[in-house]
C-alpha cells in the first residue's frame, strides 16, 4: 500500500469514526448536560485506538484519568489561563492545530473534515491524545509524558514539574483499569 493510499483509508477511517461517535452519541451527551458520560468517552477512545496506530497503545485507564483530571469531563470546560486550554482534554488551540496538520495531513476547516474542531469532544479526544502520545514518546516514560503535557515539552526539559498532578493522574488510572 502506497503512502496515499494509506492516508486515504485513514481519511475515510476518521470520517467514518467522526460520523459515528463525533454526531449521533456526542450530541445527545450534550443535549443532556456539559458533561460526556463516562461510557460515551470510553466508547470514544476506543474508537480513536482501533482507527489510529500511534495511538493504539495507549491505555484507555490513562485517557480517561487525564480527561477526569483537565475536566472531569465537562465538555465545554475552559482554562483561564491567558491562551485558555479548551475541552475534555484541555486542549490549547495552537496544540490542537498542530496535531491535526501533523496527524491529518490537512488543516483544520479544509473540506471533508469541516466537523474536526477542539469543541467537538472526539476531536478534542483524539488531538490529547496524540500529544499525550507524543510526550510519552518524546520523554521516555508515561510519568515524564504527563509532567510534558501538563508543562509542554520545553518546560519538561528546563526541569517543570508538577508532581501533584501526575500522582492524582495515575492514582485516577487505577480506578479506570476498568474501561482498558
Amino acid at each position: 500500500m502506497t503512502r496515499g493510499e494509506l492516508q486515504a483509508a485513514v481519511l475515510a477511517g476518521i470520517l467514518a469514526a467522526a460520523a459515528y461517535f463525533g454526531r449521533k452519541d456526542i450530541e445527545r451527551a450534550m443535549d443532556n448536560s456539559d458533561r460526556l458520560p463516562t461510557d460515551q468517552a470510553v466508547s470514544i477512545i476506543r474508537g480513536i485506538r482501533e482507527n489510529y496506530p500511534f495511538v493504539s497503545d495507549l491505555p484507555v485507564s490513562l485517557v480517561m484519568a487525564v480527561i477526569e483530571t483537565e475536566s472531569n469531563f465537562r465538555i465545554h470546560a475552559k482554562s483561564t489561563a491567558t491562551e485558555p486550554a479548551i475541552g475534555l482534554m484541555q486542549t490549547k488551540l495552537p496544540t490542537f492545530q498542530w496535531m491535526v496538520d501533523l496527524y491529518l495531513n490537512r488543516g483544520w476547516g479544509k473540506p471533508g473534515l469541516e466537523d474536526v474542531n477542539p469543541y467537538n469532544p472526539y476531536w478534542n479526544i483524539w488531538a490529547g491524545m496524540h500529544y499525550l502520545k507524543r510526550q510519552i514518546n518524546a520523554t521516555g516514560s508515561i510519568r515524564d509524558g504527563l509532567h510534558a503535557y501538563y508543562h509542554g515539552l520545553g518546560g519538561w526539559k528546563s526541569g517543570s514539574r508538577n508532581n501533584g498532578y501526575v500522582a492524582l493522574i495515575l492514582e485516577r488510572q487505577s480506578r479506570w483499569v476498568f474501561a482498558a
